[in-house]
């Protein structure tokens, strides 16, 4: 989890002043292990983010084959943003809604926060109809100091299970975070 933790304080200081996100992956619904960053051409604003799905379509094959599940949706806000907007909501009820996505009914959405020079991550799950959105870990990365706490009555990133092997989902649907 760690070297997640650290990838995603990188993207977030990468792109300062604007949101930016990553698809979550992980060999099962319960682990976060990879992130695919949203792409060159994704399009990112103060309020939110588009996925680049020319790019991330044949990365998330390639992740696939490896065995790796579509789990998620990374992504951070801007300082002074810790938990899920009107319009994360939105996306995570049309992601949940939609059955190509696989998603088993639960969607695990971390977000960060920067905070001068450490990225706050509070790791969320989306789920149900209407779709609840609760924390269930937070973690603090401060240059090299990874800490992490956990909430909740969940030990690990809960996340959904996503396309299997053989299945034609991809990112042109994902919509804005």
């Amino acid at each position: 989890m760690e070297g997640v933790l650290r990838h995603m304080s990188e993207l977030a200081f990468a792109f300062p002043g604007v949101e930016t996100g990553a698809l979550a992956l992980g060999p099962n619904p319960h682990t976060l292990t990879t992130l695919l960053p949203s792409g060159p051409h994704a399009v990112r604003t103060p309020g939110s983010f588009s996925f680049d799905p020319d790019f991330l379509n044949p990365e998330l094959n390639k992740a696939k084959r490896l065995g790796l599940q579509w789990i998620g949706v990374w992504h951070v806000h801007p300082e002074g943003s810790p938990g899920p907007s009107i319009t994360d909501l939105s996306a995570a009820t049309g992601l949940l809604a939609d059955p190509e996505t696989e998603l088993g009914g639960r969607l695990l959405m971390p977000i960060s926060e920067r905070s001068g020079s450490s990225i706050v991550t509070r790791f969320f799950v989306a789920e149900g109809f209407p779709v609840v959105i609760r924390q269930i870990a937070c973690a603090v990365v401060s240059g090299q100091e990874h800490t992490a706490s956990r909430q909740g009555p969940n030990h690990q990133a809960g996340a959904p299970s996503v396309p299997q092997s053989g299945s034609n989902k991809n990112a042109n649907g994902l919509g804005s975070f």
